[in-house]
């Protein structure tokens, strides 16, 4: 009866997917995913812990995003390249806006983000880190959006606004630190490791430190990048 259990068992081991199996079909279901399908390809990758699995539920937010056929990203860096729209425009289309509350989003982004810092890759940590920026941005400075009106130019500036003129406010303290904490992170891991990667985003994270450099207080640098990034 014993061998007759480890013959069944050894069959069935031999039977079942590998980790490297279940992340190529989970990025083959991202890559054939409509945006509101993508996240939920990584429900069979959840629990596997690994730079390639990283990579695929990473990917996979964005999708779910709109990032998915790369266009939404264009138009973004075309924005970057616009003197007359900027920052505020970027951002707004970085903004995650496919739940339904602000704090969902917010919610959201950071959970990608956490998938994303585990890729490995700078470009991936450097957009996670924007889009949580932003999101961060948009939730706390008290808009409310969804993914069919997303954040232009006038509501990020507005955003922006309401939390320098609040800062004093607890929570948005802490959202300033955040976004403070996301830059720091994003001159370290992206733009000092590979700048080729993205130079105009790198130019608009760095203008946040230009005025001391030396200075690492994330409170202090969060107050320098939400003025840059107003303009």
């Amino acid at each position: 009866m014993k061998k007759e259990l480890l013959v069944l068992t050894l069959a069935l081991a031999a039977c079942s997917p590998s980790e490297d199996d279940l992340i190529g079909a989970a990025q083959l279901c991202v890559d054939k995913a409509s945006p509101s399908e993508a996240y939920s390809c990584i429900e069979p990758i959840r629990h596997i812990n690994k730079r390639s699995a990283n990579i695929v539920k990473c990917s996979a937010g964005f999708a779910a995003e709109g990032f998915g056929k790369g266009q939404k990203l264009v138009a973004a860096n075309r924005e970057l390249d616009d003197p007359a729209k900027g920052s505020p425009s970027f951002l707004g289309l970085m903004t995650f806006a496919s739940k339904t509350t602000p704090d969902q989003n917010r919610q959201f982004a950071k959970e990608v983000d956490a998938y994303c810092q585990g890729t490995g890759k700078p470009v991936y940590d450097l957009l996670s880190a924007m889009s949580l920026s932003a999101t961060t941005i948009s939730a706390v400075g008290g808009l409310n959006w969804d993914k069919n009106s997303p954040p232009n130019r006038d509501d990020i500036r507005s955003a922006i606004s309401n939390m320098l003129a609040t800062r004093s406010d607890p929570q948005t303290a802490e959202g300033v630190r955040e976004i403070g904490r996301l830059v720091l992170r994003m001159v370290v891991s992206g733009c000092q490791t590979d700048r080729d990667i993205a130079p105009r985003l790198c130019e608009r994270v760095e203008s946040a430190l230009n005025a001391d450099p030396g200075n690492k207080d994330a409170d202090t640098v969060g107050d320098r990048a939400l003025e840059a990034w107003r303009q």
